[in-house]
């Protein structure tokens, strides 16, 4: 009971906004809503009331997350949802965590599920404490948060983030926050005044205000709590019993406390087992008499401290209470009687031909806690290899790791500590969990003897090398596969020699060596010599590099392919993800690239590759797609790389993807979002994506009307942009900014020939767009991106033929395939048009059309609001009708005008003719025009259309 139902009614406008909510989601749009709060404040009341609420044709999901041991269980979260589930021909009930699929199909497999249910009604999923979710449930329902707008509301409550220790919580939570539709009701203890209303509802009676003031210093408003503190006083009680301790623990532990023996020991048998059990199962556990055990469940449950659910399970009726027992015990204590736990569950899994994984599970668990470390480590490695079984891929590496810890503990073990390490680097290889397998290759290479081992330590220098780069911790360098090399020369004839050969020529093509074809072909010769799968597909991958760097698409196909068969039969997917990217550079075509990418990914999905391994295509795919501006498939591009935990290459990449396309759809709060989580995951590396994060940083800052840090953001990223870089981009973003704060000069009237000296400066360090390295820009495409930089030096400059010459750079764009830009030379060629005394009209129609209907298509309301509104404001019709102007215009503070002038200039703003004007404000139109032509004078605008746009000083997209 997080909230009593009293407290409700001082939480009305907070159940509002969530019933509001679900009414947007009943209505198709998309919406997850992330209660958080303290606990006892009030989360989970407040749910289950929106639940109730949305009426009977609502297919209402309830499930709860578990503390303790169930941290460790795979999709224990999800299973529980289930159990509230409709079961029917139509819908049946996913089988989660059975093994019937691979653990990263699992999201999939219950988003179609739900898919299918949102087509037979309006569906909410309520899933409660969510801190204490598996990882496995958390990368289920992130995926069903970022689908597709549907008939379909989330609701999750969460503690506020304050416990440090809960990574996995809290790393979920800072990535769904920048997902869209996605919300957080932040629920705060009650202020005294709702504190007081609800002790009069509790006593039935106004409380004295003594009494208010002793339980609110003593609950500082917590709901909850205060229920607790205020049960069994009389309606005139001026103050709390003394002997009720002040903390929250306290408390609970006075309630627990109340029990008799007999319910005390049962519940702290319950609250080890860390999971809602039946009477049977308790009386097995406690090993009493069934009456015995049945008259504790009825006094625990007649307290308020347990409830019994509609399966006759058993948990505590508030979660707090569960920790509260377990610190109520001593050390001591707690070790006999998790070891007492353990000896059952051993018990129950030896009576069981094939035993539940929760059961191996917890036999694990609870031998680690009773201190028994070697028993555990044994237990610990089976139920390893049980949630593995079941798909509990995150589990199993969780229950690995713990293991390596606790065998580190025990010097004299017959468990080799290298045995283990090579266990987890295999694990989490065939997971795609790079960041563990880093941290096992590392743990193998401390304990390596090199001289006695010196093809395995190739080896593992090799993999570090390509996790150091997966994990953003560097580029591959050609020094390091000479160390592997100069370690495999051991055995000139190894598979181990052929890979470090072919990772030297895979970096020696980067460095621009001479030599690295050469050296490419010798370990391809090697490797196929060898006759080891491995070594044949990075070698053959580091061949793709050189014919994609050739653009012989001819040749990548026929690479990848080899690739492909040699990678899945390696089980080793990162070779198909390398060649992959230079088979689509190969093409020379952004959008047959983006094809490319996105057969090579389903490919691997159908394969069974990890899903760190399809989320990083998926990442580079949703790139492509985005600059074509497909945005149906840039969005599912993202979805699929965040379908799960994407590894930290995907994770980051994806992340600039989305924060880009926000931007440039003027989402600016959006786009800084997806910004900010891509630089807490890199954690001040973004050197490792200097360029990119450069060209990103300046669009956010761009969408934010903050022109001078988005030039600093792409002149930092020009000039440290490596061969082959993103210059070509980032110098046309940089002179954009330069334009902008030209602009903002000419409109202030100040700071003008500082302003234009910073673009005749930047000119001249940059007479070019590209530096050029492997892989450059398609020819079509830096010929459009150069004109759009030659535009922005010539709008900055103001000069009369920009219109023109963004009428030129849209052609280009478009030849180029470049539809964002294309748009975007079209609004600025609309605006160079209607605001310049010599512009065409006819041009700034023909450009105002063709610009709104890209914008539109591309969601980029902040360039159609704009094109629509200057078209609007000259009467030129986009859509076969005159364009609306602004409607409630909000005229800038242009300085010495008089108050009929300002007036007028609304009218002008919203886009009247004078006629209009005249007629509106009962004078002639002379007189309106005279007054037009002292506002054109006064501002030093051109037309009316350059006056409307200084006078509404919209910001620059």
């Amino acid at each position: 009971m997080a909230l009593p139902p009293e407290g409700l009614v001082a939480r009305a406008s907070e159940l509002s906004s969530m019933l509001a909510a679900l009414d947007r989601a009943r209505s198709g749009t998309a919406t997850s809503i992330l209660i958080m709060g303290e606990p006892g404040v009030g989360k989970s009341t407040l749910m289950n009331a929106a639940c109730d609420a949305v009426g009977e044709d609502a297919i209402v999901l309830r499930g709860r997350c578990l503390p303790l041991s169930s941290l460790n269980v795979p999709f224990l979260g999800l299973r529980d949802l289930l159990r509230s589930a409709p079961d029917g021909p139509e819908a049946p009930r996913p089988r989660l965590g059975s093994g019937d699929h691979p653990p990263e199909y699992v999201p999939v497999l219950f988003d179609d599920w739900i898919d299918v249910l949102c087509r037979m009604s309006f569906v909410v999923v309520a899933i409660d404490d969510l801190q204490w979710a598996d990882r496995s449930t958390l990368d289920a329902l992130m995926y069903l948060m970022s689908g597709p707008a549907r008939a379909l509301g989330i609701m999750a409550t969460v503690r506020d983030g304050k416990d440090s220790d809960n990574e996995p919580i809290a790393r979920w939570l800072a990535d769904v926050r920048a997902l869209p539709g996605v919300s957080t009701l932040e629920m705060t203890p009650f202020d005294r005044a709702a504190t007081t209303a609800q002790l009069t509802r509790l006593l039935g009676d106004l409380p004295h205000e003594s009494l208010v003031q002793d339980v609110f210093e003593r609950t500082a408003g917590n709901p909850y709590l205060t229920t607790l503190v205020a049960r069994g006083l009389p309606a005139d009680a001026r103050a709390i019993p003394s002997e009720l301790p002040p903390d929250l623990q306290s408390t609970l532990r006075h309630d627990w406390h109340r029990l008799s023996e007999a319910g005390r020991e049962l519940t702290t048998m319950l609250a080890i087992g860390g999971r809602p059990m039946t009477e049977r199962a308790l009386a097995a556990v406690m090993e009493s008499q069934a009456d015995a055990v049945a008259k504790a469940l009825i006094e625990a449950v007649g307290l308020g401290i347990l409830a019994r659910d509609s399966d006759g399970r058993f948990w505590f009726h508030h979660p707090l209470i569960a920790e509260v027992v377990i610190r109520a015990i001593t050390p001591g204590q707690a070790r006999r009687r998790n070891a007492r736990a353990a000896e059952l569950y051993e018990a129950a899994i030896a009576a069981e031909e094939t035993a539940p994984v929760d059961w191996l599970v917890s036999r694990a668990v609870h031998l680690d806690r009773a201190g028994e470390a070697e028993a555990a480590l044994s237990a610990g490695l089976i139920a390893a290899d049980a949630a593995h079984r079941v798909g509990g891929d995150l589990e199993m590496l969780h229950l690995l790791r713990r293991c390596i810890e606790l065998r580190r503990g025990l010097p004299g073990s017959a468990v080799p500590l290298q045995d283990l390490l090579l266990r987890l680097r295999g694990a989490a290889s065939e997971t795609g969990a790079v960041t563990v397998e880093l941290e096992a290759v590392d743990g193998i290479l401390d304990g390596l003897d090199r001289e006695a081992e010196p093809l395995l330590a190739a080896e593992m220098l090799v993999r570090r090398m390509h996790l150091r780069f997966r994990n953003g911790r560097g580029f591959m360098l050609s020094a390091d596969a000479r160390e592997a090399l100069q370690l495999a020369e051991a055995d000139p004839a190894s598979w181990q020699y052929a890979l470090a050969l072919a990772e030297l020529g895979h970096t020696q093509v980067f460095e621009r060596d001479p030599a690295a074809s050469a050296t490419v072909d010798h370990a391809v010769n090697v490797a196929e010599s060898s006759g080891n799968d491995e070594a044949i597909a990075y070698s053959l991958s580091a061949r793709g590099l050189i014919a994609g760097a050739r653009y012989d698409a001819d040749e990548s196909r026929r690479l990848g392919d080899l690739v492909f068969e040699a990678s899945t039969r390696a089980r080793d997917f990162w070779p198909v993800i390398r060649c992959a990217i230079w088979e689509g550079t190969a093409l020379r075509s952004r959008r047959r690239g983006a094809d490319s990418l996105a057969a090579r990914r389903s490919q691997l999905s159908r394969a069974g590759a990890p899903h760190s391994c399809v989320a990083t295509i998926a990442a580079y795919e949703a790139a492509e797609w985005l600059i074509v501006g497909d945005i149906p498939a840039v969005r599912r591009g993202v979805r699929a790389a965040l379908g799960s935990d994407p590894g930290l290459l995907a994770d980051v990449s994806v992340r600039l993807t989305a924060a880009r396309m926000a931007a440039m759809q003027s989402h600016a709060s959006e786009a800084a979002a997806h910004l900010g989580r891509a630089d807490e995951l890199v954690d001040g590396r973004s050197g490792y994506l200097a360029t990119a994060f450069a060209l990103v940083r300046a669009h956010v800052h761009l969408a934010a009307g903050e022109p001078d840090a988005a030039f600093s953001a792409a002149k930092q990223g020009v000039d440290h942009a490596p061969a082959g870089g993103m210059s070509e981009w980032l110098v046309p973003v940089a002179a954009r900014a330069l334009a902008d704060l030209a602009q903002r000069a000419r409109d202030a009237g100040t700071g003008l020939d500082h302003a234009l000296a910073r673009v005749a400066a930047f000119e001249l360090g940059h007479p070019d767009i590209l530096r050029r390295g492997i892989g450059e820009t398609p020819p079509v495409e830096a010929v459009a991106l150069l004109a759009i930089y030659r535009a922005e030096i010539v709008r900055a400059r103001a000069a009369p033929e920009a219109g023109e010459r963004w009428e030129r750079t849209s052609e280009l764009c478009r030849e180029a395939g470049l539809p964002w830009d294309e748009a975007y030379a079209c609004m600025r060629g609309v605006e160079a048009e209607l605001t310049h005394r010599a512009g065409s009209r006819e041009r700034a129609a023909t450009l105002a059309r063709r610009g709104v209907e890209l914008a539109r298509q591309l969601d980029a309301v902040g360039m159609s609001d704009t094109i629509e509104s200057l078209a609007g404001g000259a009467h030129i019709p986009v859509d076969g009708v005159p364009s609306q102007a602004m409607s409630e215009p909000g005229v800038g503070q242009l300085p010495q005008l008089t108050a009929r002038e300002r007036e007028i200039l609304e009218h002008i703003v919203a886009g009247r003719t004078y006629s209009e004007i005249a007629r509106t404000l009962v004078i002639s139109e002379k007189t309106v025009s005279s007054h037009v032509s002292n506002l054109l004078r006064k501002t030093g605008s051109s037309n009316r259309v350059d006056l409307a746009r200084r006078a509404t000083r919209a910001p620059q997209r």
